[in-house]
């Protein structure tokens, strides 16, 4: 239920997912996606609501099939739990590390998964 100037709204039967704002959603949240780590081969850093995969290789092509099968599994992770993955610039990126040598002269990153595809950009904030 919703509470706005002090009236509540009808209650809602919730199905799936955390309510938002709730002291315990947190904590149900961590619980909900700790299983998601299972469904990547690379490796997987989680902080409250945002996630990471990373891989490191020499070879861009190596890093780049790793990261779109990861990708792929970690969609179809989400579709399976109903969550959802914000795409946009401001949210979901892919960034190379290396020398300024190497980067110059690696291949596009290119990690997509459907019709969705992630930007590389080469520093993140």
């Amino acid at each position: 239920m919703v509470n706005i100037n002090d009236k509540l709204s009808t209650p809602g039967d919730l199905t799936c997912g955390v309510p938002q704002g709730s002291i315990l959603g947190p904590l149900l949240f961590l619980l909900y996606v700790n299983d998601m780590e299972q469904s990547v081969d690379s490796n997987l850093l989680l902080y409250a609501d945002d996630s990471c995969i990373f891989f490191q290789n020499k070879d861009v092509k190596i890093i780049k099939e790793q990261l779109n099968k990861d990708f792929s599994n970690i969609c179809d992770w989400f579709i399976d739990n109903k969550l959802s993955i914000h795409f946009g610039d401001d949210k979901t990126k892919s960034i190379l590390f290396g020398n300024k040598r190497r980067i110059k002269t690696a291949e596009k990153l290119n990690i997509r998964y459907n019709h969705m595809e992630i930007k590389q950009h080469s520093n993140v904030c």
